[in-house]
């Protein structure tokens, strides 16, 4: 049972070969444009509301004419149509404002960790200075990204452009091993069946 699962996923080698390179395509392009990964996160994010929003509006507009009452749904919609509409129009601002919300909770994170460590030391004495070093370390990290959120979009599209790149690299690997593997379970039945036929015509 299992053999059949995994041959059903991997006797389409020549399609798990396109979708390898079509990842090292777009590592290579995100790595030439790394600021496109925020952007490209919240214009997908911003097209997903305007979907849903499309979808809500016309069923609490049905449901609208059939009681002659205004749905709540329907206030939801235009929220999220504008809303969606705003990421894809706009979608570096609301970018930036992703990122700094992120540096937001890191830096409410430390300051916590913060707070925890210097309670317990003075519970007990015996713990170590050095449990400072990790929330100081995430501080300066929040502070980073709300100085300079710029450059921390880059960071995460170079990340993400890496993690493509090494996707695809691995699957063509993966992929060309696969087909060794189908053509070796190909020959090997068709060798069995000469060997028997063989050993029939001896006796």
């Amino acid at each position: 049972m299992k053999e059949s699962i995994l041959s059903r996923f991997t006797a389409r080698t020549d399609w798990m070969l396109l979708r390898n390179i079509i990842c090292i395509a777009a590592g290579v392009l995100l790595w030439m444009y790394p600021d496109a990964f925020a952007t490209g996160v919240v214009v997908g994010i911003g097209i997903l509301l305007v979907l849903y929003g499309v979808i809500s509006f016309l069923l609490s507009f049905r449901h609208a004419i059939r009681n002659m009452l205004i749905h709540t749904a329907s206030i939801n919609s235009i929220v999220s149509l504008v809303v969606g509409l705003a990421f894809i129009i706009k979608p570096s601002f609301f970018a930036q404002w992703f990122i700094v919300v992120i540096a937001i909770c890191i830096i409410g994170l430390a300051i916590l960790q913060l707070i925890e460590i210097t309670s317990l030391r003075s519970f007990n004495s015996s713990v170590s200075a050095l449990y400072y070093l990790s929330p100081l370390v995430l501080l300066g990290l929040g502070i980073l990204v709300l100085v300079k959120p710029e450059g921390v979009v880059n960071l995460i599209g170079y990340f993400g452009a890496a993690a493509l790149i090494y996707t695809g690299i691995s699957g063509i690997f993966l992929t060309i091993r696969l087909k060794k593997e189908n053509k070796r379970k190909s020959v090997a039945p068709t060798s069995g069946m000469h060997y028997t036929s063989q050993d029939f015509s001896n006796e």
